[in-house]
C-alpha cells in the first residue's frame, strides 16, 4: 500500500491571532493562538457583539468595528510587544460570499453581502487606521458552493432538488446544498416526513405539526443521533418527544439514525473530494496544504470528520505525483485555530 498524503499530526509553532464572523456579520470571534514545539496549543478567545447598525451601514463600517475589537483584544489580553515587534499574522474565516471574478450575483442566503469586495485589503487598511501593523496577503475564496449550480455536474436525489427549489435562491449553490450545516438537517426532515407519508415511520395519528416546519430538524441533531450506538438509541427518542412531541418505536428509531448516516455520510464524501480537488489543482504552487475543518457536524461527530480525511486520502493516493503537496490536516475543531493555521503558515 503506497504511504498516506495526509499527515494528521503536524503544527506549525508561533503565535498568530485569528478571527471569524458569521454568516449575518453580526457575532464576530477573536482569538490568539499559540503553538509550541512540543504540539502542545494555548490559546485565548473572546467574542463580539457587532452593533447592527454597523453592520448594515456598509462593509467598510463592519471592518472599522473589527479593527477595533481586534486592538482591544490585543490590549487586554498583554499581546502589544509581540503585535508590533513581530506583526502577528491573522488569519480569518468570513461565512458568506466575498470577492469573486467569476460571481455576479449574491447566492448565499441570509447573509450580509461582501461580493466584490476585497475584504483582506479592507480589514488591513482599517487595521492601518486603528495603528495595527497589517498586510493585505490573503488566501483564494474558492466559492466552492456554487460547483454544479449551472453545468448539472451533481447528480440531485428528488429530496435536493426539493430543498433547492424551496429555497430563497433556487438554481444555486449547488455543492452547498448537499454538504453545507444550513441544508443537511432539512434533507433528513424531509426524508423523515416522505416516510410518515408512506406509513413507514411513526403512528398513523401521531403529531406532525412541529416535524412539518420548515428547518426545525437541526443539523445538530444528526450528530447527536449518530453519536448513540447504544441498543435502544435513547437520544433519538430523547429529541422526538422533547422537540416534535412525537413517540418513536425502536424500529423508528433505527430508519432516523440510517437516514442521518446517510445524509452525513454523503456529504463527507463530498467534503472529502472537493478538499482533493482543490490540493490536485494546487499542485506545485505550495509544498504543504493545511486543512483544517468545521461545522456542526464536523464538530460534533467523529466519524463524519473521519469519512471526510478518508476521502481526501483515497483521492489523493489514486491520483499521486510527484508535485503533489503533502497535506498537513489539522485535528481540532475550529475554524479558529485552522485560520491560526493558516496565517502562520502564509
Amino acid at each position: 500500500m503506497s504511504p498516506s498524503p495526509v499527515n494528521t499530526d503536524k503544527l506549525p509553532t508561533g503565535t498568530a491571532l485569528s478571527l471569524a464572523i458569521e454568516s449575518s456579520g453580526r457575532r464576530v470571534r477573536i482569538s490568539s493562538v499559540t503553538f509550541s514545539a512540543d504540539s502542545t496549543i494555548s490559546s485565548t478567545q473572546t467574542q463580539v457583539l457587532m452593533p447592527a447598525a454597523n453592520v448594515s451601514q456598509s462593509a467598510q463600517a463592519l471592518f472599522e468595528y473589527i479593527s477595533l475589537a481586534i486592538a482591544e483584544f490585543i490590549i487586554n489580553h498583554d499581546l502589544e510587544t509581540e503585535a508590533y515587534a513581530n506583526a502577528l499574522p491573522l488569519g480569518f474565516t468570513i461565512g458568506f460570499p466575498v470577492t469573486n471574478s467569476c460571481v455576479d450575483e449574491a447566492t448565499k442566503e441570509d447573509s450580509l453581502d461582501l461580493h466584490s469586495l476585497n475584504v483582506a485589503q479592507m480589514l488591513a487598511s482599517a487595521a492601518v487606521r486603528h495603528h495595527l501593523p497589517a498586510s493585505d496577503e490573503v488566501a483564494i475564496n474558492t466559492e466552492l458552493g456554487r460547483f454544479g449550480s449551472s453545468s448539472g455536474a451533481l447528480p440531485q436525489t428528488m429530496w435536493d432538488r426539493r430543498i433547492d427549489r424551496e429555497s430563497r435562491n433556487p438554481g444555486h449553490q449547488a455543492f452547498e446544498k448537499l454538504v453545507a450545516d444550513q441544508y443537511l438537517g432539512e434533507l433528513v426532515r424531509n426524508l423523515i416526513t416522505d416516510f410518515m407519508d408512506m406509513h413507514l415511520l411513526f403512528r398513523v395519528n401521531c403529531n406532525a405539526q412541529k416535524i412539518s416546519t420548515e428547518y426545525a430538524f437541526y443539523t445538530a441533531y444528526i450528530g447527536h443521533i449518530m453519536d448513540d450506538e447504544s441498543p435502544e438509541l435513547p437520544s433519538v427518542s430523547g429529541i422526538f418527544d422533547a422537540e416534535f412531541g412525537i413517540a418513536t418505536s425502536l424500529a423508528d428509531r433505527q430508519i432516523i439514525r440510517a437516514l442521518c448516516e446517510i445524509v452525513a455520510a454523503r456529504a463527507s464524501r463530498l467534503s472529502g473530494a472537493a478538499l482533493a480537488a482543490l490540493v490536485l489543482k494546487s499542485n506545485a504552487a505550495v509544498d504543504c496544504a493545511s486543512i483544517a475543518l468545521s461545522g456542526a457536524l464536523f464538530d460534533m461527530n467523529h466519524k463524519v470528520y473521519e469519512h471526510t480525511i478518508a476521502t481526501l486520502q483515497e483521492q489523493l493516493t489514486m491520483r499521486a505525483s510527484a508535485t503533489q503537496p503533502n497535506v498537513c490536516f489539522q485535528r481540532r475543531n475550529s475554524d479558529l485555530l485552522g485560520a491560526a493555521v493558516n496565517a502562520i503558515r502564509v
